[in-house]
């Protein structure tokens, strides 16, 4: 949920920017095998990559088929994808991936490709949960910032965000329907 909200948050910012970013995203979840590979996350930033901006359509008619084995595939799109993001015209953009540990295929070589296309211009924000490999190749990478929600002091205001945020949406529902049960 919180990267939803941010994710409708930058969605706003660039709208009231006149769209001068690129903004996309992906959400891993381990149980569905179409959503947890790194191939999975390439396929979804660079077709709203190219949905965004339109002209970037010519990478991927640039005669790179793309083929249907995930192995071969990841060398495909990682291409593609850099060529993206190397493009002297291309926005400003900021990548999200979301449960990023829920990416099993070939995360290896995604975490690679975030440290060696993360710049100036191109902002990756992954969420996670804490782990050793991710954290430690990740560190590697332009302009990491790290932020842990569910450890110290984090976490008491995290459990009272997450409070606040079920009281209003209850306050939400109680005023279209009429009235709910109180949550105490």
């Amino acid at each position: 949920m919180l990267l939803c909200g941010i994710i409708n948050e930058l969605e706003r910012f660039i709208v009231a920017d006149g769209h001068r970013y690129n903004l996309a995203y992906f959400f891993c979840q381990a149980t569905d095998s179409r959503i947890n590979s790194a191939v999975a996350v390439l396929r979804g930033v660079i077709y709203l990559l190219v949905y965004r901006q339109p002209r970037l359509l010519a990478y991927l008619l640039a005669d790179r088929p793309i083929p249907e084995d995930d192995s071969v595939a990841w060398v495909v799109l990682a291409k593609i994808l850099q060529d993206i993001l190397g493009d002297a015209n291309l926005k400003a953009t900021y990548l999200v991936i979301d449960a990023f540990d829920e990416c099993f295929a070939d995360l290896p070589n995604l975490l690679d490709l975030i440290v060696c296309t993360s710049s100036e211009r191109v902002k990756w924000l992954v969420s996670s949960r804490n782990t050793a490999a991710i954290e430690r190749k990740l560190r590697s990478g332009y302009g990491l910032i790290e932020f842990s929600l569910g450890s110290g002091t984090n976490a008491e205001y995290v459990s009272f965000d997450i409070d606040g945020y079920i009281d209003s949406r209850l306050s939400d529902l109680a005023s279209i329907w009429g009235g709910l049960p109180s949550r105490d």
